[in-house]
Parts: structure tokens; sequence; C-alpha cells
């Protein structure tokens, strides 16, 4: 869609405005939603989010056959496709530990990303082929009969992923209608809440504010810009690139996390991972070489699987399981919340300043990011517990953090 927008449009600052609105609407659809995991059937959710991109996918065939492109419904699209996204992608987290024994968790995610890796390298790089090769339509096609195999598969999952139900929130009103939207309301409430109690996810969000605000934009703007307008090479090499961003991704999910994890605390590791990730991308500012980009954002994408299992793990183990849902969303929706502002701010620059030096400006935001990492001791307090006593441990630390809690 990126690169059929852009070609479409011909214009870095326009585009990167048409990415702030997706943003938007995505980051704003996990805080309204965020409860919704948490009092719905999560597979449910996840299937319905599936089959509104279905939908929007089908949408950008017709239109793409037929010739039309219209902004303010490409932007309607992009809009609706955004809130599905934003809905299903905490889900996806927070059904995992449904689905194995707790035991498991750490090995399912680092499963998880090792798949989602694979799809990140093949994906870009195929979608870039059948550009090149034939043509933008075929990719649509193809986007949408892969939207349709996943809602296959997630119909396959047998597990139980009904949330938790809350007694103390649901006995004092009335049936219908109305005891699921106060539900909702209080459920979104106290999960906001939660966030700004627990120390560590606060500050693991405003820490990934801070990456979110670079890396988003790096990917969804300047790399499409760098790769065609600087560099003047065809759709190919943007897979190339993103296809070498995943490789890394596949290589810390197999191995590197785990390798790292019988040497360093967590919080270490976030830390390399976080300096890691900013470096490769002020060195990817400096190439013009695609090959060597590519071989430079296998960096890049080892670095951020290392910020996000690790993260990631804690926060499902560490967090009640009748919160887990909204923990999940309001931690990326907060996180996000600089998505919108980055992509806003890199139009800007690259008006003001051009290509090159807006790469390597937003490298350097994540590479001095990474050093306070070291400097918060409530994230050692909790990144530093083994794994068997992680279970519920926010709720031991900060109780107040659950006010509903069973």
């Amino acid at each position: 869609m990126a690169w059929w927008a852009l070609s479409q449009i011909n214009s870095a600052a326009v585009f990167a405005s048409l990415i702030a609105y997706a943003s938007f609407f995505e980051v704003f659809s996990r805080i309204i939603f965020s409860s919704l995991g948490d009092q719905i059937d999560r597979k449910l959710i996840i299937i319905i989010c599936n089959s509104v991109s279905a939908a929007t996918a089908l949408a950008l065939i017709i239109l793409s056959i037929a010739g039309i492109f219209d902004f303010y419904l490409l932007v309607f699209l992009i809009v609706i496709s955004s809130i599905a996204t934003g809905v299903r992608s905490p889900l996806e987290s927070s059904i995992l530990p449904m689905l194995v024994k707790t035991e498991q968790v750490s090995e399912a995610f680092r499963f998880n990303k090792a798949v989602y890796s694979v799809v990140t390298l093949i994906g870009p790089g195929f979608a870039g082929l059948l550009i090149s090769l034939y043509n933008v339509q075929l990719a649509f096609i193809i986007d949408f009969i892969f939207i349709i195999v996943a809602c296959i598969f997630v119909l396959l999952i047998k597990s139980n992923t009904h949330p938790i139900k809350n007694s103390n929130l649901n006995n004092d009103i009335n049936k219908g209608s109305k005891i699921f939207i106060k539900d909702w309301y209080h459920k979104t409430i106290y999960g906001i809440r939660a966030l700004f109690y627990v120390k560590p996810e606060f500050y693991f969000a405003i820490l990934a504010m801070l990456i979110n605000f670079a890396l988003y934009p790096f990917f969804m703007i300047l790399v499409p810009v760098f790769i065609k307008n600087h560099l003047g090479l065809g759709a190919w090499s943007v897979g190339l690139v993103d296809a070498g961003f995943g490789v890394g991704i596949l290589l810390a999910s197999l191995f590197l996390v785990k390798k790292l994890s019988d040497f360093f605390y967590r919080d270490i590791i976030i830390f390399i991972g976080t300096l890691l990730l900013g470096a490769s991308l002020l060195l990817s500012s400096l190439l013009v070489n695609p090959y060597i980009i590519a071989i430079v954002m296998v960096i890049g994408g080892a670095g951020l699987m290392l910020i996000n299992i690790n993260t990631t793990v804690l926060r499902s183990l560490a967090t009640p399981e009748h919160y887990r849902n909204r923990m999940m969303a309001i931690v990326s929706a907060f996180s996000s919340l600089s998505l919108p502002l980055g992509s806003y701010f890199a139009g800007l620059l690259l008006s003001a300043v051009g290509i090159t030096y807006t790469m390597e400006i937003f490298g350097a935001i994540i590479f001095i990011v990474s050093f306070f990492i070291l400097i918060l001791p409530s994230l050692k307090q909790v990144s530093r517990l083994p794994e068997c006593d992680l279970k519920g441990v926010y709720y031991q630390i900060y109780p107040k953090a659950f006010k509903d809690q069973l």
C-alpha cells in the first residue's frame, strides 16, 4: 500500500501525513478498545478484526484494478484498517499465555516472534518482487488471500480464550447492554490507572514512546523515500532492506535472546538491543548500497527483538491475568502516542534538511535513549527476577494498581 500511495501522490510530505492518520487511529483504538480482550472471547475479537482487514484489502483490490485513486477514500480505508490492527495487536500477545503452560510462555513468545520474523523477511521482499515484475494489484490480491488463511488458522484454536469475569464490577449492575457498557468503562479507566501505578511498565512505555517516535517513521516513510527518491531504486530494494530487518528479528528470536539471557539480566539485554537498533539506523543513512544497508538492518532487527521479547514476556507474566490485555494494549497505545508526531516531524525534516540528515537524526534519538535504561532503578527490581517468580508479581509490588482485583 505504501509504494502504491507514494507513486500516486508523488509527495513525501503528503505521504507522511497519510501515515500519520493511520498511526493516530491505531493508537486511539488501542486505548478505547483495550478492555474488550478482558471482557469478550479473545479469539472471536481477532477473527472480527481479521475480517475487517480482509474487507479493506478487497476494497484496495477493486480500486487498484479500476484505476481509481481517491486520497480521502484511501484515508478512510487506512483508518478502518488501522482501528482493526489497533484492537488486534495486543490480543496477539495477551492470548498466548492462555494457549500454553506458564513455564512455556517465554518459549511461546520467542516462537511467535520467530514466525513473525519469517513473515517480515519473506513478505516485503515478496511484495517488492510482485510489484517490480507484475503490478500492485497482484500484491493486494495475495495480501487478501493471506488474511483469509489467517482467519481460518485462528478458527482452529481449541483452547479456552474467554477472559476471567470480574464479580466486583458485575454484581451491582443490571444485566443486558448496561452491564457491558459500565464494565467496559470501568475496565478501561482501571487499565489506564494501572499503567501509572506500575512504575516499570510506565517507564517502559515512556522509553518505547521515544523509540517509536523515530523507528516508525523511519521504516514507514524514510526508507521508501530514501530508496525511491534518493537512491533511485525500485520497490525490490525496499523489500530487501525490510527483509534484512526480518533476518535480524529471526536470528534474535531463535538464538540471540536465549543466549544473552544466560549471561545478562533483562534490563541489560534491553539496553543492548536499543543501542544496536539506534546504531544500525544511524549507519544505514550513510550507505548507498541496498545490500549493505540490508546487512546493517540485520543488526537493527536483532536489537528490536532483544527489546520486544524481554519486555513482552515480563509484562505478560507479571501482570494479573484479567488485566493482561489492558496492560498490553494501554502500554502499547501509550508508547505509540508519538507515532503521529514522529510521522509529522519526519515530513517537516524532509522538507527542511533532506532525507539523509533526517535519517541520521532519527537514528541518533534511539541511540541516545538507550542509556536512560541503565539509570531507572524500578526496571532493575523486576527485570532481574527469575522467570518462576514473575507470575503476578506486579500485584504483589503494586497492589493499589489493580483496584478491581478478584
